[in-house]
């Protein structure tokens, strides 16, 4: 169900600048506010002591691209239709500055900076008038009347500076990414941003800044910037439940065998040296990113800008024996996410489970534009007004592991047919106000955690539920589902009568 989010008769705030700041695969817990004592990003821990931090926000989908959708659009996968990696969003779908014009409001400027990874990456659209790409790689999945050839203006600014891509490397990350920290992606982002606000001789404007890091490759200018032995002893750090879900099984097995990158995994060593290069890349964001924010201050404009941070997903970093996102552990499917209102000076928690899909509604309430989404506004929440805390969705359609390199995996698990299915999972989970989460795969699986008791996600307790507890989380996951008319219902049989075998 695509919805007009109702707009509040209560003071609008003037068309302000907007400034909307993501990173990729971030974990909640590089934020002091999330409990971080190691002051990875001193920057980002400020604007948090400014803004309204949500706890509990979880991303619509735990992969880059359909969250990215539902952050910029309001909807879900399903609706605004790049439900896989690579995939564009529908063209009839609406993003910030596009709702904006549509009000009628022209006086205002909009650039979009870095990572898009919604399609046609290097090309300008969706109503942003300035289109700063820095991401090579995605040429294959161009529009057909695209060029192919054409490169990235990160890349073209390392040209410039007598810089030449390792013709090896078609994505030109990890080359790229052992350049001098001056010379790094972020860095051009801020200096790319910063050349933006200049050149509008101060006219307001929407500024969409997004860095890859600290997603993977694990190197950088700041790689080193901590040391293994500085990384807690997390409680699930290569734990596995033997009652999780198969494809998250499959992930387990084929990391410990295979390990990533440079790292073996095979124990905490590795996987401590693994997040202390995760760490660095933080540091990085933090740099460039807390350099923007003070120029910001400098030039008088902080107090008058609207700011967002979040970022697309989480990061597991050995937590249940796992690398990377794609599962519906706090890690992966949990997201940082603050809002600062312009003048804000204190810090408001919520503790209330949200969406990113909420954001986009949220900013029409605040600037009195209405717009067709599936979210809803977090206005109340931004201003401590008193509100009743609803269930939020998260999806998953994407295989969940691809093609196995483990050819024996299938004879060792038992199950050829089972092993084959999971790793084309798809599941829907419901995330309650009370700490539940709840979860049905398209496998017939199910799981279930209350983050209350077993706040690390440990042991799925779907065997031990109280039948009355079990029908009422799977009713209210089939409402929720409705609610947003999503084509999963069917598949997972959560439109007919319940029933608690598995």
């Amino acid at each position: 169900m695509v919805r007009r989010e109702k707009v509040s008769s209560a003071k609008r705030i003037a068309l302000v600048n907007i400034l909307l700041l993501w990173t990729d695969q971030q974990r909640r817990d590089t934020l002091a506010v999330h409990g971080n004592s190691q002051a990875l990003m001193p920057k980002l821990d400020a604007l948090a002591e400014e803004s309204t931090v949500f706890l509990r926000a979880y991303c619509a989908a735990p992969i880059c691209t359909p969250s990215r959708g539902s952050f910029m659009t309001g909807c879900y996968p399903h609706v605004h239709g790049a439900r896989l990696n690579n995939v564009p969003l529908h063209e009839h779908m609406k993003c910030l500055p596009e709702w904006i014009r549509a009000a009628g409001q022209q006086d205002f400027r909009s650039a979009y900076i870095g990572k898009w990874h919604l399609g046609d990456e290097l090309y300008a659209q969706h109503g942003f008038d300035t289109w700063i790409g820095t991401e090579d790689g995605y040429q294959a999945h161009f529009s057909e009347s695209r060029d192919p050839s054409r490169i990235s203006p990160f890349q073209e600014h390392l040209n410039g500076k007598g810089y030449r891509a390792d013709p090896k490397d078609p994505w030109i990350r990890d080359w790229s990414m052992k350049l001098p920290e001056r010379d790094s992606k972020p860095a051009f982002i801020v200096d790319q941003a910063i050349s933006f606000i200049e050149a509008g001789g101060g006219s307001p404007w929407l500024l969409s800044m997004n860095c890859l890091e600290p997603h993977h490759p694990l190197m950088g200018p700041c790689a080193d910037a901590f040391r293994p032995d500085e990384v807690p002893d997390w409680p699930t750090r290569m734990y596995r439940d033997p009652d999780t879900l198969t494809s998250v099984k499959l992930r387990q097995e084929d990391q410990y065998r295979n390990g990533f990158e440079d790292f073996h995994l095979r124990d905490a060593q590795s996987w401590r040296q693994c997040c202390a290069h995760y760490w660095g890349q933080c540091r990085q964001v933090d740099n460039q990113y807390g350099r923007f924010l003070d120029w910001l201050r400098e030039q008088n404009l902080y107090d008058d800008t609207l700011i967002v941070f979040c970022s697309d997903h989480g990061e597991m970093m050995g937590c249940h024996s796992l690398f990377g996102k794609s599962v519906p552990y706090e890690e992966a499917s949990g997201i940082p996410l603050m809002i600062k209102q312009p003048g804000q000076r204190e810090q408001r928690i919520v503790e209330d489970p949200v969406s990113n899909s909420d954001v986009l509604a949220t900013l029409g309430d605040l600037l009195g534009i209405p717009m067709q989404t599936q979210g809803r506004s977090l206005r109340a929440h931004l201003e401590g007004t008193p509100t009743v805390a609803e269930d939020v969705l998260v999806v998953w359609d994407h295989p969940s592991a691809g093609k196995s390199s483990l050819p024996d995996w299938a004879a060792a698990y038992g199950d050829s047919e089972l092993l084959e299915r999971a790793r084309q999972t798809s599941w829907r989970m419901l995330v309650t106000p009370e700490g539940w989460k709840y979860l049905v795969a398209d496998t017939g699986e199910r799981w279930a955690v209350n983050l209350r008791e077993d706040p690390h996600e440990r042991e799925n307790v779907i065997h031990r539920l109280e039948p009355a507890l079990h029908r009422e989380l799977h009713e209210r996951l089939a409402k929720k589902m409705k609610e947003l008319e999503d084509p999963m219902l069917k598949p997972l049989k959560l439109d007919q009568p319940f029933s608690s075998s598995i």
